[in-house]
């Protein structure tokens, strides 16, 4: 008999709907059968899987989040399921007790800054040490926590005073892009949202001082007012994409750009969280130019990339250069390294298999 798992995400915006999707596919071809709780059906589930539809509600909505992952609980334990599956402890953190009464849980954790006992203070500093001891409960029932980063498992680890398991951030396996003629002006491109720790300001700024001509394109939907306050006087070098894009859009940006530009500030590293952005672009082949922020999470040997010395403007302007005058060579790495390093690391096959590891080492 198959093991049967409640895969359990009410997540309903940016990359929830498409990462519950794919490891579900992982899922079912591991031959597990998933109970899958999320606020969409996911296209991938087959007559042998069960949706069970849940509301997105915000993460003080506590005892609405502990209601419902106690219904899907309790339903999946009707339909005989083996293990919880938290995909998204991250907000979910403060319902866990809600699936207390399952021997084996697992838990993932996306961002772990609301760990971080250094850098909260007042009220978030009080919400912090709750959550470092509700973790600690948790692991102490048996619960398995699994993160995407280095950094969040130093955070996670010292939250919960245990060895937190690291599992690479799954993104889509996708055949390197087709070598092309090299663009004149080269095109760098940035995409998704221009939030704070992004770094897209940094990047407008550098702009100027980068001592070739260059064109940018800034792809994905950007919140109300945000170009208004980065665009500059003459902006006729950036090219605005302000729309959701589908994923054969992006892949379109992907083949057609010179190099990706990921700006990052040094926050977004210090808080543990992964960048699916740069995954899809290491997986790719796409070179890159990037800050201190992100430089952990790419190959070990950093080939196919250019890291700033800091994500300051004139920093990010000085690599952007240094990458254009090595632009072929670059190229090159990085269509040989990303894939590679995604193909071992970063699969929807390989975070299953590090779900079932996290299953098989509780006790039943």
């Amino acid at each position: 008999m198959p093991d049967i798992w409640i895969l359990y995400d009410d997540g309903e915006t940016g990359h929830h709907p498409g990462y519950v999707d794919r490891i579900v596919d992982a899922v079912q071809r591991a031959g597990i059968r998933p109970i899958v709780a999320s606020p969409v059906p996911p296209p991938t589930l087959t007559t042998t899987g069960t949706w069970i539809p849940v509301r997105t509600k915000s993460l003080r909505s506590v005892v609405h989040n502990w209601r419902q992952m106690r219904r899907v609980a309790a339903i999946g334990r009707r339909l005989g399921a083996t293990a919880f599956i938290d995909l998204y402890l991250d907000k979910n953190v403060w319902a866990s007790g809600a699936v207390r009464s399952y021997d084996k849980t697992v838990h993932v954790v996306h961002h772990a800054i609301q760990y971080r006992s250094d850098v909260r203070r007042g009220w978030a500093g009080v919400r912090t040490a709750i959550l470092r001891r509700q973790l600690r409960r948790m692991v102490n029932r048996g619960a398995n926590v699994l993160v995407h980063t280095q950094r969040a498992a130093e955070i996670i680890g010292d939250a919960a005073r245990v060895q937190v398991q690291i599992v690479g951030y799954p993104v889509p396996v996708s055949s390197p892009r087709a070598r092309r003629d090299r663009q004149d002006p080269p095109i760098l491109l940035f995409t998704g949202a221009g939030r704070f720790h992004k770094g897209l300001d940094i990047l407008i700024d550098a702009l100027p001082l980068v001592h070739s001509h260059v064109r940018l394109r800034v792809v994905g939907a950007q919140p109300p007012g945000l170009r208004e306050t980065l665009d500059p006087g003459d902006s006729s070098f950036i090219t605005w994409i302000d729309r959701r894009v589908t994923d054969d859009e992006l892949w379109e940006e992907y083949e057609h750009a010179s190099l990706a530009i990921l700006p990052y500030r040094h926050i977004f590293g210090g808080d543990g969280g992964a960048s699916g952005v740069l995954l899809e672009m290491l997986g790719c082949g796409l070179p890159i130019v990037t800050t201190p922020g992100l430089s952990a999470q790419l190959p070990p040997d950093r080939r196919g990339a250019v890291v700033a010395d800091s994500d300051n403007p004139a920093d990010l302007a000085n690599a952007i250069d240094i990458a254009l005058d090595r632009l072929d060579e670059l190229t090159d790495e990085a269509s040989e390294v990303g894939p590679r390093f995604i193909a071992e690391n970063h699969t929807y096959d390989r975070y299953v298999e590090a779900l079932a590891s996290a299953v098989k080492e509780m006790p039943i």
